[in-house]
């Protein structure tokens, strides 16, 4: 009785202190998992709207058109604009593909005046009359509104019409480097209590089993069955330190092998749920590896994107400007690339583009970026070359793709580049974002010389 009285307060007062420990970490695991929803639907939307202009879908403008034309008849007042009718047909998959989680009440894109072009498939325009339907409405809230145009990810609770309390965890969007707007994820504050509810029972119904195994134990060793007591007090310790996969096996006294029955079943339950709950995690960490490289990953070429590129530049130029180090761009374009859109179609075209990346790509160092800046134009990253290394590099490509002949649907084509480049040879009082626009304009300037020179040349 003495060791129970003894050591039952420090029990409860660890039990107590881990299970605020434990509420505290779900609160911000689920916290942090919805910022990281957010920042990748946010640049996963970016994303779609830049191919959408690269593609000529849409122009820029009409990406950021601000003339919110009203829709008759509609009450509340609905709107229309330049870009809402395909992001009707194309955005709904971005957020649908996160309402698969129970906590997340809704996902949308808004744009940084508070409109709200296109929400999820529960929402779509075909149930536009449905009052819950902000589709193709703007926000009114002043101070919400505020936040649409935060350039840094935020977040903010707040009740909405049923009384319910949320979570709005959004990212900003950003198109070509614009602010385009916002994307949201909201959650269930209550769902996260649930949550923290479910483990601190958990937690109770553990401290239960574990002070009925030490009173047990205590009584028995009383009555000098003090060595399967001692068994099951070390395996009731390896479980409360998180090891499930401990068993125990007691040969004498019916009462203690029954108890280390109840014990090893109750350890297989733990272990089987803790194996399933690290199976999900890593699958949720997998899903978001997959998403953060579609970010950084070109669809159809399968080299490193636009927004990649002026990551990784930016990082070269600081490094090269602490080493003194060279840096060089190359930026070629595909000679005549519309007349093979024209005459052959966009797929004969897609194919031309994916042929010339991978004979390109033979040719690069292991280090050396090469990222797709938009259309059939290319941008290389060739660092610790002077401008002769980088001139000669950018030969050995133009011949190594103008001396081939690729085979397109039936079709024999040759294609020539015309390749401009640069060198970092000078480290101005400027920032490296700043030096990255001035490279990358230099080598720009320098490709058109080559076109206007008569094309498949290096400038």
């Amino acid at each position: 009785m003495l060791f129970l009285i003894v050591f039952f307060p420090i029990i409860i007062g660890f039990a107590v202190l881990n299970t605020n420990r434990e509420s505290e970490t779900i609160r911000e695991d689920r916290i942090r998992q919805c910022e990281t929803m957010a920042e990748i639907g946010a640049a996963t939307v970016g994303q779609l709207l830049e191919s959408t202009i690269d593609k000529g879908i849409l122009s820029e403008e009409q990406v950021f058109d601000t003339t919110y034309v009203p829709i008759p008849r509609s009450n509340p007042p609905r709107y229309h604009t330049a870009y809402d009718e395909f992001t009707d047909r194309r955005l709904q998959k971005v957020p649908d593909s996160y309402l698969n989680t129970e906590m997340v009440v809704f996902t949308v894109a808004v744009d940084r005046y508070g409109y709200v072009p296109t929400h999820n498939t529960i929402y779509a325009q075909e149930n536009i009359d449905n009052p819950k339907n902000r589709t193709k409405q703007m926000f009114e809230d002043k101070a919400r509104l505020s936040l649409e145009a935060a350039e840094e990810p935020q977040r903010e609770a707040y009740q909405q019409d049923t009384g319910e309390i949320l979570w709005d965890i959004f990212a900003p969007i950003y198109v070509r480097d614009h602010h385009w707007g916002a994307f949201h994820v909201g959650i269930f504050i209550e769902q996260i209590d649930r949550e923290i509810a479910a483990a601190r029972n958990r937690s109770v119904l553990g401290l239960g089993f574990i002070l009925l195994v030490l009173v047990i134990t205590v009584l028995l060793a009383a009555s000098t069955v003090a060595r399967p007591i001692e068994i099951l007090r070390r395996a009731v310790e390896k479980t409360g330190n998180g090891d499930f996969s401990h068993r125990v096996s007691i040969g004498y006294c019916t009462e203690l092998q029954s108890l280390s029955k109840s014990f090893n079943q109750m350890a297989e339950k733990l272990d089987h749920k803790t194996k399933t709950e690290w199976m999900q995690k890593a699958a949720m960490k997998e899903a978001n590896t997959k998403l953060q490289q579609m970010v950084v990953t070109d669809e159809l070429t399968s080299v490193h994107s636009r927004k990649y590129l002026f990551v990784r530049l930016i990082e070269e130029i600081a490094a090269a400007q602490r080493t003194g180090n060279k840096l060089s761009v190359i930026f070629f374009d595909i000679d005549g690339f519309k007349h093979i859109n024209d005459r052959y179609g966009h797929r004969a075209g897609d194919m031309i583009l994916v042929h010339v990346v991978n004979r390109i790509r033979a040719l690069l160092r292991p280090y050396d970026v090469l990222a797709r800046y938009g259309g059939d134009e290319f941008v290389i990253l060739i660092p610790g070359t002077t401008q002769a290394q980088v001139r000669e590099a950018a030969e050995r490509i133009r011949e190594h793709v103008s001396g081939s002949v690729f085979e397109v649907e039936g079709n024999r084509l040759k294609v020539t580049l015309s390749i401009g480049t640069t060198t970092l040879d000078r480290f101005d009082d400027e920032s490296p974002e700043k030096t990255a626009d001035r490279l990358l304009s230099e080598a720009d300037e320098r490709l058109y010389q080559a076109k206007r020179r008569g094309r498949n040349c290096v400038v």
